[in-house]
This record gives C-alpha cells, sequence and structure tokens, in this order.
C-alpha cells in the first residue's frame, strides 16, 4: 500500500512538473512581449491564480452537457454545446478571472496590459486543465497540451484581452469593445475545439489554426504596441 501510494504521489508530481513548468514559461514569454511598461509580476501571477480557479465554475457548466461532446445525438446539438458551453463558458470563466484580478488596478493603463493579464488568466485555466489531462489519459499527453493546448488557450484570451484594454481606455463605453473581444474569443475557441471533436479534419489541421491564431494575436500585440502611451519613438 506505502509504495502504491508512493508511486501516485511521485506519478501525480511529474504531472504537475509536466504541466506547471510549460505554463510558467508561456507566461514568461508572453510577459517578456510587454516591451514598454512591464506589469507588476505580483499582479500578472494573480491574474494566473485567478485563471486557475476559474476552471471550476467552467468544469461546473460543463459537465452536465459532456455526452453532447462524446456522444451527440445530432452534430448541430455538438455544435451549439461546443460553441455555446464551452467556448463561450470558458471565455467568460476567463474574462470573470482577468476583471476580477486587475480590472481596478492603477498598473492597467495600457491595451497590452489587457493581453498580457488576460494571457496570464489563460494560462493559468489552461495548466490546471492540463494537470486533468494529464490525470486522465497519461503523461504521454502532457507535451501536445503543454505545447498547443496552452498555446491556444492564450491565444484565445489574448485577442479577447485586446479589447478588454481598447475598451477601458479608448472607447466611448467599455462593454461594447469587451462583448466583442468575449464573442470573438468564443468563437475561435469554439472552432478549436470543433475541429477536434468533429473528426472531419486531422489534428494536425487544428495545430495549423493554432499557428494562424498566434500570428493574429502578434499583430494584435503590435497594435497595442503602437497605442502606448509609455512608447518612445
Amino acid at each position: 500500500m506505502d509504495r502504491r501510494r508512493e508511486g501516485r504521489a511521485t506519478e501525480l508530481l511529474a504531472i504537475i512538473v509536466a504541466t506547471l513548468i510549460p505554463g510558467l514559461l508561456w507566461l514568461l514569454f508572453f510577459y517578456r512581449r510587454d516591451k514598454f511598461e512591464a506589469e507588476p509580476p505580483g499582479l500578472v501571477l494573480r491574474a494566473f491564480a485567478y485563471g486557475a480557479l476559474a476552471i471550476v465554475p467552467a468544469i461546473a457548466v460543463e459537465l452536465p452537457f459532456q455526452h453532447y461532446l462524446v456522444a451527440p445525438p445530432s452534430a448541430a446539438a455538438q455544435l451549439l454545446v461546443v460553441f455555446g458551453v464551452v467556448g463561450l463558458g470558458e471565455e467568460l470563466a476567463k474574462f470573470a478571472a482577468t476583471y476580477l484580478a486587475v480590472w481596478h488596478s492603477r498598473h492597467f493603463n495600457e491595451v497590452m496590459d489587457g493581453i498580457v493579464y488576460a494571457v496570464a488568466a489563460a494560462l493559468g485555466f489552461a495548466t490546471v486543465e492540463n494537470v486533468v489531462y494529464t490525470s486522465v489519459f497519461g503523461l504521454h499527453v502532457a507535451p501536445a497540451r503543454a505545447l498547443v493546448a496552452s498555446l491556444a488557450h492564450a491565444c484565445f484570451s489574448g485577442v479577447m484581452g485586446f479589447y478588454l484594454g481598447w475598451g477601458r481606455l479608448y472607447a466611448p463605453r467599455p462593454a461594447p469593445a469587451i462583448f466583442y473581444g468575449i464573442g470573438l474569443a468564443a468563437v475561435l475557441h469554439g472552432a478549436y475545439n470543433y475541429l477536434l471533436l468533429s473528426g472531419w479534419a486531422p489534428p494536425v489541421v487544428a495545430v495549423a489554426m493554432v499557428a494562424g491564431l498566434y500570428v493574429f494575436l502578434s499583430r494584435k500585440i503590435r497594435q497595442a504596441a503602437r497605442l502606448s502611451p509609455f512608447r518612445r519613438d
């Protein structure tokens, strides 16, 4: 019994290391994309932690609909759940984490900050999700989850974060820009998940989509940089 417990503890430690370290490395990667005024590390880690906690309500919302994902009665039902429950539900959870963590902070003072904080929340969410998936399916799924799924979450929410920053700092009314950002992130998230679940395209298509999303997010990062009040030309 002790050996079994020790083996399980070792496996759990390996899972945490295999998922937490890549999540933090992605966080550092995006954190360093903020060239003009770096955010306080403690605030970024707060967003990461809030994002990790946000998976709890997301799972609670998704659980009643799991059979629509694995054995859907129709393609339409699967499509509705993938976009309306998983995509929208998870992006709302990550938005809530970002909002609660940093929205009222005086450090949130440029559009790029919205990207950094939303990405941090997304990576916290993805890290816990990766722990769950790796615990269920084994360590062999950890590399793909750490590389592809984590980057996908960062891209969905990073795009949303651009519109959070834009809405907070430049829009006459924040709400329309914020809702647009959440909706766009939900659509991108739903499209990615549908590619994986529907089976009509090989997984490499989903990987290519993530690469395209990163290019799109990079354009938003450059756009945010041009808007920075701390830019020195």
